[in-house]
């Protein structure tokens, strides 16, 4: 009942996810088919819904959400829903270790291997406006072409809504910020990545560590409100 239900025509899509939501909301799913199901909504491209449902045991708990959720990297990242992922990536080990007061860093080997497209990514769901994304940063004898950088774009389209400046070389802790507009149309939601800039073979090769604490997403101006978007009730 449960797969046919997670299978339904878009036509009884809306009916479908009242069962779907009556189930959740009274226990009725293990963490695995709660998990799938966000996943299946993710997918999908309903992004609302499935943020929802992943924030639903946080809100009922009286857990406030940031806008990047586990910025602090407190918890070792879940892979799922609207938190951080962890492609696999030969030639690249994270680990993490203690960061100065809450929460823990992020450490990043390159092996001197070449590194395709992002090793870390984070879903976000914003609403339209202005943002800044901030966090804490190391670098150690971190060497490629192009320099490792950040890129934040909607989901669906190839041109970037922010580019960060190429990371590379080395350098003790420092800020580093990067600032972007959601717009208000065909952006359903947003990817916060970090990757490698090189597009050709050689300039994928990278060596070096990198270390990243205190994440944090924060809206600039009246658009943006700093807080989470509110999750869109499931349907009763």
């Amino acid at each position: 009942m449960l797969a046919a239900l997670q299978q339904a025509k878009p036509d009884d899509r809306e009916a479908a996810e009242q069962v779907l939501g009556a189930l959740q909301r009274k226990g009725g799913f293990t963490p695995e088919e709660t998990t799938a199901r966000i996943e299946a909504l993710l997918r999908e491209g309903r992004w609302g819904q499935a943020h929802a449902r992943w924030a639903a045991p946080f809100v009922a708990g009286g857990k406030p959400l940031p806008l990047l959720f586990n910025g602090n990297f407190a918890q070792d990242p879940s892979g799922t829903g609207f938190d951080w992922r962890l492609p696999a990536t030969p030639g690249v080990i994270v680990t993490f270790e203690p960061d100065q007061g809450e929460g823990r860093a992020l450490r990043a080997r390159f092996l001197g291997r070449r590194v395709a497209g992002a090793f870390l990514e984070h879903r976000l769901l914003l609403a339209p406006g202005h943002y800044r994304f901030r966090h804490r940063l190391r670098i150690d004898a971190l060497r490629s072409d192009n320099g490792l950088g950040w890129r934040v774009a909607c989901e669906g389209q190839a041109a970037p809504l922010a580019q960060g400046k190429p990371i590379a070389g080395s350098r003790g802790w420092h800020v580093v910020e990067l600032e972007f507009t959601v717009p208000a149309q065909d952006c359903p939601g947003q990817w916060l990545r970090l990757g490698n800039a090189g597009t050709a073979s050689a300039g994928q090769l990278v060596t070096g560590d990198l270390w990243i604490a205190a994440a944090a997403v924060n809206g600039r101006g009246a658009v943006a409100a700093n807080k989470s978007p509110p999750p869109v009730a499931p349907s009763h």
